[in-house]
């Protein structure tokens, strides 16, 4: 039989996923196929902590798992993502700049306490290229994104895999110092290009300084940026 002859079963289970950012968390419930079936907006964010954030999505799945008329014997796994770096091996965030408390918090072991299936945990930009490449970028062996928020990161693809480095901060380009910017970052340091961002009247209309970003790019990852030439993408995203 022919690939084209089998057909995915979406409605065999379902996914819980979530992101958690520095202005709230989002949750959804979705099938297989990435269709999503319910979705909730949560006023916790990452200066929560960890017990606390993990517990209300903990609290919130159970809610849209119910609302969905499924139960917990039908969720297959859990996706999350945050905005800081994960390390590859233990699936741990590793000195994350921005979310205190969460630096090799035992996340995946917490969430599996109450929900004892597969749990993933990946860095938001990271997850968003990896979405984007599987869905409209197959083909390209090298696919770089980068996400321009409250913070910048990029995740790069790399023969279809996303690509971590070695501690999970291959494309934490937010907190890179520029030279002659002083301005305050959220980390505490100066000059970080995300704190130059934040400041930035045209980023905050939603207009990216591209040159900028990829001068960073260039500095960080030469080699990989000479390989994602026409798979580059930018996406902007408003936080309320």
């Amino acid at each position: 039989m022919k690939d084209s002859d089998y057909a995915q079963d979406t409605d065999h289970s379902v996914l819980a996923v979530a992101t958690v950012d520095i202005t709230h968390s989002r949750v959804a419930v979705t099938d297989l196929a990435g269709a999503v079936l319910a979705e909730e907006s949560l006023d916790v964010t990452i200066t929560d902590g960890p017990e606390r954030v993990l517990k209300s999505l903990a609290a919130a799945f159970d809610r849209l798992l119910e609302g969905t008329g499924n139960s917990r014997d039908q969720l297959s796994g859990v996706g999350l993502s945050v905005p800081g770096p994960v390390d590859p091996h233990s699936g741990r965030l590793s000195q994350p700049p921005i979310m205190p408390g969460w630096d090799a918090y035992p996340v995946i072991e917490h969430l599996q306490d109450s929900l004892p299936v597969p749990v993933f945990v990946e860095n938001d930009a990271d997850a968003m290229a990896f979405g984007e490449y599987s869905a409209a970028a197959p083909s390209c062996e090298a696919h770089c994104l980068v996400k321009v928020s409250t913070g910048i990161g990029t995740g790069l693809v790399i023969n279809g895999s996303v690509y971590h480095g070695i501690d999970g901060g291959a494309g934490d380009i937010g907190h890179t110092r520029l030279e002659g910017v002083d301005a305050l970052c959220q980390c505490g340091s100066r000059g970080c290009l995300a704190a130059s961002a934040a400041r930035c009247p045209r980023v905050r209309e939603g207009l990216c300084f591209s040159c900028q970003v990829l001068g960073s790019l260039v500095i960080l990852h030469p080699d990989q940026t000479r390989r994602v030439r026409g798979c580059f993408s930018v996406s902007l995203h408003h936080e309320s």
